[in-house]
């Protein structure tokens, strides 16, 4: 099974008041490293996407916030994809998503689902 995980608001946190804060010092999401190393199986694939992970220092932040905020090891590090794509996968874990059931959702509910980078519902 391929897992895809997204990074910002996930598996770092990306509330109004880390917004500013560098990466590196923001909290990890509680129960981030238990859920993402029973992941870690031979027979499932994880993947973090991020728009972060468009340059190269931006891959190496998330494996460094994944080693020394999170705890994750090198090896385990090592077997996950970090992309700035969202890949094909079975199952994807997004803050920012809403699970289509056959009905679109209305105006007013993309309305509260909205967020901006600070959190907050936006006025569009």
């Amino acid at each position: 099974m391929h897992i895809a995980i997204d990074f910002d608001g996930v598996i770092c946190s990306n509330h109004e008041r880390d917004y500013n804060q560098e990466v590196m010092l923001r909290k990890p999401i509680a129960g981030a490293y238990d859920f993402i190393k029973r992941l870690l199986t031979p027979e499932n694939k994880v993947s973090v996407y991020s728009a972060r992970a468009r340059t190269f220092t931006g891959v190496h932040t998330i494996q460094d916030y994944l080693t020394f905020v999170v705890g994750l090891s090198y090896t385990e590090i090592s077997t996950i994809d970090i992309s700035d794509k969202k890949p094909i996968a079975d199952i994807y874990i997004d803050d920012r998503a809403i699970r289509f059931e056959g009905t679109w959702p209305t105006h007013e509910e993309l309305k509260a689902k909205s967020t901006n980078w600070l959190g907050q519902g936006t006025n569009h």
